[in-house]
């Protein structure tokens, strides 16, 4: 009888410990903040699910039942990490369908089967189709493309009508924002596009590399009162 109360003990020891990453607390899941490192996320969400990664963007999906052995509900977790730190993450309800359908306009390049880290409706033709409005930084294979046909647009008013339209539903990182600025040949202009892209900067704990594109410490100091 002592051996199989031994047997019976180890069985649930082993349930118990496989579970472990699968139940997921509320307070742990809220215990995430932004510029966590990948290793911290793991040590309190375990490994996740599914992982998609694009240059230096990554995203993480984790399935989890909010609550414990007894008394549980399924949740999806997505975290976004750019360049290896936390920038993003969004709960909800279910595995692995997002709360509220959206048309998501993606680049030819997305591999079938690998979902895409953002949307980038930067066009007024896509504008209007777009549903859920999702603010992950721009993937690079879609920034390329914007900013390829933001290059050889030749007015002013039209870059701005797709910068708009861009930021209205992405984030862009710092690194981003330079190549954008490069395009500019005044500091007058740069400061102007700096002031612009701030709010949609999804990394802006690397704005000095931004402030770095301005000649003047005049012009920084301008620039780091403004955003405050």
């Amino acid at each position: 009888m002592k051996r199989i109360h031994i047997i019976l003990l180890s069985v649930l020891l082993i349930l118990i410990s496989s579970c472990s990453t699968t139940y997921t607390s509320m307070k742990r899941v809220m215990q995430v903040q932004e510029g966590m490192s990948q290793r911290e996320v793991q040590g309190l969400l375990g490994t996740p699910d599914y992982r998609r990664f694009d240059g230096y963007l990554e995203e993480w999906e984790f399935y989890r039942e909010n609550g414990n052995v007894l008394i549980s509900a399924p949740m999806t977790i997505l975290i976004q990490f750019v360049d290896g730190e936390v920038t993003r993450m969004n709960t909800y309800a279910g595995y692995g369908s997002t709360p509220v359908p959206s048309s998501v306009v993606v680049s030819p390049a997305v591999v079938p089967g690998i979902e895409p880290l953002g949307i980038s409706p930067y066009e007024d033709r896509y504008s209007a189709n777009v549903g859920r409005i999702d603010f992950r930084a721009l993937p690079p294979a879609d920034f390329d493309l914007f900013f390829r046909e933001y290059r050889n647009e030749p007015f002013d008013s039209g870059r701005v009508r797709m910068l708009d339209n861009l930021t209205s539903s992405s984030n862009l990182t710092c690194r981003q924002c330079c190549d954008l600025i490069d395009l500019c040949t005044y500091d007058s202009e740069k400061k102007k596009l700096i002031k612009r892209l701030y709010p949609a900067i999804a990394d802006k704990k690397n704005f000095q590399i931004v402030l770095d594109k301005l000649t003047f410490e005049s012009d920084k100091r301008e620039i780091r009162q403004s955003v405050k």
